[in-house]
Order: C-alpha cells, then sequence, then structure tokens
C-alpha cells in the first residue's frame, strides 16, 4: 500500500507539532499489508479517522490505480471542537468528502 499526504496535512501537522507521529504513521502502514490501514483509522464512511492528540487525521478510502497498488490519501487534519470537524464532518461525512475533496484536489 502506498500512502499519499496531501501538501495541506503535511504543512498543517508541522504547524501543530504532529508531523512526526503522522510520517511514523506512513511508514508503518506502507510497510504492512494493504488492509492494515484499518488497525490505525477508525471508520467514518467514506473516510478513516486517526485520533492525534486532540486532532483528527482524515483518509480517504483507499483506491486502487492502474498499477494495481491501493493507495490511502490522508486529506485533512482537523481540530477536534474546530467547527470544520464538528459539527460539519461528524454531522455528515459523505457531504463534507464531496466539499473538500474532489478528484482535482485528490491528484495535485
Amino acid at each position: 500500500m502506498y500512502v499519499y499526504c496531501s501538501a495541506q496535512v503535511k504543512t498543517d501537522a508541522k504547524r501543530h507539532g504532529v508531523w512526526d507521529r503522522i510520517d511514523q504513521l506512513i511508514t508503518r502502514i506502507e510497510q504492512s499489508g494493504p488492509t492494515a490501514y484499518t488497525l490505525f483509522f477508525e471508520p467514518r464512511y467514506p473516510c478513516w479517522i486517526r485520533k492525534i492528540d486532540n486532532f483528527r487525521l482524515i483518509a480517504v478510502a483507499p483506491q486502487t490505480f492502474r498499477n494495481h497498488i491501493p493507495v490511502l490519501y490522508l486529506a485533512a487534519i482537523l481540530r477536534r471542537g474546530d467547527s470544520k470537524y464538528d459539527p460539519e464532518f461528524l454531522n455528515d461525512p459523505t457531504q463534507w468528502a464531496k466539499r473538500n475533496f474532489s478528484r482535482s484536489k485528490v491528484s495535485s
């Protein structure tokens, strides 16, 4: 499995002091089998959530591309209690994902 971390997640994680933990998480997932991410994230369809201190790392469910390697997209890091996380994400993760993760954002 390959883990793609968005530039925004990297920037926000470094600013909040949690980048090292996310980088270690990426390594662990990539070195494990293709379903190992389910051991590190909680499902919140269509996304997956990883609690890191007072933050929530949001991942988009893995997709397999032409090379048949599943890719887990680390798409956002949100502060617990922030309006983008609660109630916006928690109330309707499907709508939140549609608003925030178009194909063009994923491919950039």
